[in-house]
């Protein structure tokens, strides 16, 4: 090749494509040292290839060329190395002050968050160039999460400019509505977990019926069970979420005489023998507002319910005129009104001849 009546930058640097091409550094090197040679000639950039392919070996003795723009087609170099995750390119084109980390929008910081390239993500939130990223904190942090990159979550957490209450504090909200505890752990700290009203992290949870969240926001002093009018326990009980149920009862702060009431009556009401046994067990009155609950689980048959309040001596079956009998009676509730007919308290005559 060094024969002078060779030309190695012959069919437009066909030969030094072919090293790239191929991984040959010591022949990159080689027709890199003819001036003939124009690394950045060619459409195919040599350098893009090297960093599509990880030949870092002739990247670095690419960028060492005067004439080898590393920014060439919409920053492809930093762009691809930081999506595929080669670190050593990335580490090498980030030294070099022509590249810019930033490029599309920061392109290169997306695609490295979105695989999970957390040592790139490192360099790239260190790099002075890299601009703009407090405005794709919601939606960087989301896709990491989301796709289970918690290590990446944290290193965009610590980058002094990222602050993770934006968007109208919608990341505690999400991290609720998608059960992720690792990302709650690394936020709570630093966000409000009360503003929302009913679209509160806490709120959130329950609806979701997130059991571990629930639990780890309950540890939490700023978080109160009761909040809206005793929502949370309510609408667990109404929607039949046992493990949030116990969960809650677990808490000193929930008032046992509001759930005698209406939480207790609405358990009856849909049938939830186990949410019953639970409030049962944790002290609340089943005789309160009239035996209202014997009274609401006659009259809709729920009689394995309706058993377990017999069981009770508060319970009274036979309370007022329309009492359980009456109404699991009225309502043909068979099995229900057989039940209740072992019951010496009740007395059969008492509806004349309807309740045959």
């Amino acid at each position: 090749m060094y024969d002078k009546r060779i030309d190695p930058s012959i069919n437009n640097d066909q030969i030094l494509l072919f090293a790239v091409f191929k991984n040959i550094p010591l022949l990159v090197k080689t027709l890199l040292e003819f001036n003939t040679v124009d690394p950045s000639v060619s459409a195919d950039d040599p350098l893009c290839i090297s960093c599509f392919n990880s030949y870092t070996e002739i990247v670095e003795m690419l960028l060492q060329q005067d004439n080898v723009d590393p920014t060439v087609l919409k920053d492809c170099s930093i762009c691809v190395a930081s999506q595929k995750g080669f670190t050593e390119i990335v580490r090498l084109l980030l030294k070099d002050p022509r590249v810019d980390p930033s490029a599309q929008a920061n392109y290169p910081l997306q695609k490295a968050v979105s695989t999970g390239r957390n040592e790139i993500v490192q360099m790239l939130l260190q790099d002075s160039r890299v601009t703009g990223v407090e405005e794709l904190v919601y939606e960087l942090i989301i896709e990491a999460a989301y796709k289970g990159h918690y290590d990446v979550v944290q290193t965009i957490l610590k980058d002094a400019c990222v602050d993770p209450t934006v968007e109208n504090n919608n990341l505690i909200k999400w991290t609720a509505k998608q059960r992720l505890l690792p990302v709650l752990e690394m936020i709570i700290d630093c966000v409000d977990i009360v503003e929302g009203g009913m679209k509160s992290p806490f709120i959130l949870a329950v609806r979701n019926n997130h059991v571990l969240f629930v639990q780890r926001l309950l540890k939490d002093v700023r978080i109160n069970p009761t909040c809206k009018n005793n929502y949370v326990i309510l609408h667990a009980v109404k929607t039949g979420k046992t493990h949030i149920v116990e969960v809650l009862l677990r808490d000193k702060r929930i008032d046992v005489a509001f759930l005698s009431d209406k939480p207790l009556v609405a358990a009856c009401m849909i049938g939830k023998m186990e949410i019953v046994a639970l409030m049962l067990q944790y002290g609340v009155d089943p005789s309160f507002g009239e035996q209202q609950a014997i009274k609401e689980a006659a009259k809709r048959g729920h009689k394995n319910i309706v058993k377990l309040l017999l069981e009770q001596k508060r319970v009274d079956p036979s309370h007022s005129d329309m009492n359980a009998f009456t109404l699991a009676v009225e309502n043909d509730r068979v099995d229900t009104v057989q039940i209740l007919l072992q019951d010496s308290r009740i007395d059969p005559s008492v509806l004349g001849s309807d309740a045959i």
